[in-house]
């Protein structure tokens, strides 16, 4: 199509849109089927993002009731000539996706399931080019609805990392409002919800977002907060709070910056991270200092930090100020520093969401959360201590499932992966075995006292009779919960009650 067809047909969509709007043909939707309204108040949101690079994750252990919106990121971005193009390309995640959002509807629930365009793995200048004009701006809304509607999603989401920065250019700020504003208007008709993922460094706000103009043209805000680390030293991954005054960096200061600026604080939600960095530095020595060196800093999901924890026997601590945990380990010159989320930490996030009467709290990403239950502390933690904290009379309890104990012979002490689970593991204890010649038995379900009692796994202790006799406890899954208890959990010790069925001696 040449450009002055494609600038007419752009001008034709938008009044007709404009003038549907005012004869109340069509009616602009500011509250979601999920969020149900009571006395006009909104329920908060809980938004779970997918990353579709995780080939590994399991789509279906996501049950209903658990997110309000689930956004598909890292799927689809801008190509270097301003047009939609799979960041995927053999990727089944669009598939699954689809499958758990028909499975989501064909049991009634109403979470709207998003698709978001760009992510880490976009470059910033293809988005400038694709807004630099009107009509690559149309070309892009056009292929983004076409993109929805066909896969009959629930909403869009734009996540540009970041507008006028690393390699953008000055007109980004500008062109991004022109740009939400026209598609707004084209979601709104259409039924589609609007969002826009943002960075929380105050610089992101004065370079990138012209934030009252923004808060016009979108249904809520993500913040995402997990980029508070310093690549070069060790430094917290997402603070509540600062260590004083002229601290910017944390998740208060980057909330009331926003607000000043002009967004809605219904409109906003705070993305809690689910992944770890791990500091690794060499200790240095001569005659008269001591200095530490850094060598290299590792990614990590949640899931794999907390196994680091237990597998090296790292010292946790809690930053009382800041409201985050962290764990130490120094072996010869080698220093280590973790910094991660936990439970606890993502309920003082969502205490706080709720107390700031916020849009709500956020995953990023759900497959970074301990999804398979691995660690001991039930599945999907992580979100579930978000679910607890806004929605504390919501009964996300697991069903319990009868599940077989089956032996594998171990090749070493610690932890091995289930060959046929990948999302399993057997942790494996030396001791006595039952077996003549010697050989280490494995258990899903650790193994102790001559085989005569389990434990539910490597971090929850059962009572047992050293005597011979034992309680025999039903092997089954962890059935945690969100119920008003949840909060009352020891949190010291990071547990969550098992139910385990006692059937008396043998």
């Amino acid at each position: 199509m040449s450009a002055p067809w494609r600038t007419a047909l752009c001008t034709a969509s938008c009044l007709v849109t404009v003038l549907l709007l005012a004869c109340g043909v069509v009616r602009v939707v500011h509250s979601f089927p999920c969020e149900s309204q009571s006395n006009g108040v909104q329920l908060p949101m809980i938004v779970c993002f997918i990353t579709a690079s995780n080939e590994h994750y399991d789509y279906d252990s996501l049950r209903t009731g658990l997110c309000s919106h689930i956004v598909l990121i890292d799927l689809i971005g801008v190509g270097k000539d301003g047009s939609l193009e799979l960041l995927q390309t053999s990727s089944r995640s669009l598939n699954r996706f689809c499958k758990l959002k028909q499975h989501f509807s064909d049991v009634g629930d109403e979470a709207k399931f998003i698709i978001s365009i760009g992510g880490v793995a976009q470059k910033s200048s293809h988005f400038s080019k694709a807004l630099k004009t009107s009509e690559s701006r149309f070309a892009l809304s056009d292929e983004l609805i076409s993109f929805t509607i066909k896969h009959k999603l629930g909403g869009l989401d734009i996540a540009w990392f970041y507008p006028a920065q690393f390699g953008g250019a000055e007109s980004d700020r500008t062109n991004l409002i022109v740009f939400l504003r026209d598609l707004y208007l084209r979601t709104n008709a259409c039924g589609i919800t609007l969002s826009l993922t943002v960075g929380v460094d105050p610089k992101d706000i004065e370079i990138s977002y012209d934030v009252p103009r923004i808060n016009e043209v979108v249904d809520f805000v993500n913040l995402l907060t997990g980029d508070y680390h310093n690549p070069t030293s060790p430094t917290h991954i997402s603070p509540l709070y600062g260590q004083g005054p002229r601290d910017r960096l944390n998740i208060n200061y980057s909330v009331m910056s926003y607000i000043e600026a002009g967004l809605n604080p219904r409109k906003i939600v705070i993305m809690g991270s689910c992944y770890a960095y791990l500091y690794i530095s060499k200790i240095c020595k001569n005659d008269t200092v001591t200095t530490t060196k850094l060598r290299t800093v590792m990614r990590l999901s949640y899931l794999s930090a907390t196994e680091l924890i237990t597998r090296e026997s790292f010292r946790t601590s809690w930053d009382d100020m800041r409201h985050v945990p962290y764990g130490m380990l120094t072996k010869g010159i080698t220093k280590k520093w973790l910094t991660y989320n936990d439970v606890e930490s993502m309920r003082r996030k969502a205490d706080y969401a709720q107390h700031h009467q916020l849009g709500g709290m956020g995953l990023f990403s759900v497959d970074e959360d301990d999804y398979g239950g691995r660690a001991g502390f039930g599945r999907y933690p992580m979100l579930r201590a978000l679910v607890s904290i806004l929605y504390p009379e919501l009964d996300c309890s697991e069903e319990e499932l009868e599940e077989e104990i089956e032996t594998i012979v171990c090749p070493y002490t610690g932890y091995l992966t289930d060959p046929v689970e990948p999302e399993c593991y057997y942790a494996c204890e030396e001791g006595i075995n039952r077996a003549e010649n010697g050989i280490l038995i494995c258990f899903k379900y650790v193994l102790n006292g001559g085989g005569d009692h389990v434990h539910h796994n490597h971090y929850h202790h059962t009572t047992a009779n050293h005597d011979g006799d034992s309680d025999d406890d039903t092997a089954k899954h962890y059935s945690d919960n969100c119920r008003r208890d949840f909060r009352r959990q020891n949190i010291a010790n990071r547990h969550i009650t098992t139910n385990s069925t006692s059937t008396g001696d043998q």
